[in-house]
Order: structure tokens, then C-alpha cells, then sequence
């Protein structure tokens, strides 16, 4: 599955349930904003075992390096840690990040190839269950 979300640049195009999803994850109300008025590129390479997964924006940037099942603390674009687990799920990558830090709030995203080529990113906020939908299209490919 991995493999066709491999060596694409995708590029925000749009969301349903931002808003709520981010006072879920208890986002505070400036980096909502500009949260909301991005445009992200997300892009996922492999080299051996081993994926990256890079996010841009005007905003900042991030960076995941990481192996299937193995959990590792992602330091967030938000300043959280998040002990953060990719695994794949079917046809989809799905990752689950678990608090380290009292006050944060645990969240699982799966991402998934559609149809038409575009990638369609599911965000869950785990203990209310608020959801937020992103489409993000193929900006280049590698």
C-alpha cells in the first residue's frame, strides 16, 4: 500500500472539520488560524525499511523518519510530543500518536489513495472522536 503514496508531492486542496478537530486536540486559537490558511505539501520517500515523511508550509516545516511498527516521539509542527506509530492497514497508513506529556490528547490518522489519485488524510481526535477529512492532490511527482 505504502508504495503508491511513495515519491509524490501532495498539496492541501481542502478539509471538512478543521476547526473542531483542532479545539479537540486542544490547539490554541492563533495556531488554529493559521492552521486553517495553509497550504501544506506532504511528501513520503523510503529507503530500505526506513520512510520520511516531509511536511512544507509557509508556516514551518516537519519532518518523520521512521519504520513501520516501530513507535518513536515525533516533536510536532504544535510543540507536542507524541509517541507516534506508523503501521499499514489494509490499503491505507494509518498512524496513532499516544500523549507523552499530561494535557495533550492522543489522535490517529489514516491516509488513503483515492480513486482518482488524490490522497484523502481521516484525522480522529481519540477520546471525543471529532473527525476532520483533508484532500490533498498530486502537486509533482519525484
Amino acid at each position: 500500500m505504502t508504495d503508491k503514496l511513495l515519491n509524490i508531492t501532495f498539496k492541501s486542496h481542502s478539509e471538512q472539520g478543521l476547526e473542531e478537530y483542532m479545539v479537540a486536540q486542544k490547539v490554541g486559537y492563533f495556531l488554529r488560524k493559521i492552521a486553517k490558511n495553509l497550504t501544506i505539501y506532504e511528501t513520503l520517500t523510503q529507503d530500505g525499511d526506513t520512510f520520511t515523511y516531509k511536511f512544507e508550509s509557509t508556516f514551518k516545516n516537519h519532518t518523520m523518519t521512521f519504520k513501520l511498527g516501530e513507535p518513536f516521539v515525533d516533536h510536532g509542527i504544535d510543540g507536542r510530543d507524541m509517541k507516534t506509530t506508523f503501521n499499514v492497514e489494509g490499503d491505507t497508513l494509518v498512524a496513532t500518536q499516544e500523549n507523552i506529556n499530561e494535557g495533550d490528547v492522543p489522535c490517529r490518522s489514516v491516509r488513503r489513495l483515492m480513486e482518482d489519485g488524490n490522497l484523502e488524510i481521516t484525522f480522529t481526535s481519540v477520546p471525543t472522536d471529532t473527525v476532520c477529512k483533508r484532500i490533498f492532490v498530486v502537486h509533482k511527482k519525484l
